[in-house]
């Protein structure tokens, strides 16, 4: 555990799906839906194993979206306004806010 370290995008996708079954929203994914939804992205190949369903549901339920130049970027640190924003977006999904 590591309060002070920067995580991943594909790091916040996780917890992000996971908080998402807690509120009950949709976190159901097929292979199908995994293969569907990330051959939108350039870089879906270097998605972890781990985080290729959860990149799937945070992506399918407008949590996640690409950049402008059709990357998810999985591997990049997470920013300050991209944790905000999720956080907003699935408060909203959530109907918490």
């Amino acid at each position: 555990f590591g309060p002070q370290d920067l995580i991943t995008r594909e790091q916040a996708m996780t917890m992000l799906a996971k908080a998402m079954e807690i509120v009950d929203l949709n976190v159901t994914v097929s292979d199908a839906d995994v293969s569907n939804q990330l051959k939108l992205f350039k870089d879906s190949d270097s998605i972890s194993l781990y985080a290729r369903q959860t990149a799937t549901i945070c992506v399918k339920n407008d949590i996640f979206a690409g950049d402008n130049t059709g990357k998810l970027t999985p591997k990049d640190n997470l920013t300050r306004a991209e944790s905000a924003t999720i956080i907003i977006k699935l408060l909203k999904k959530a109907e918490l806010i």
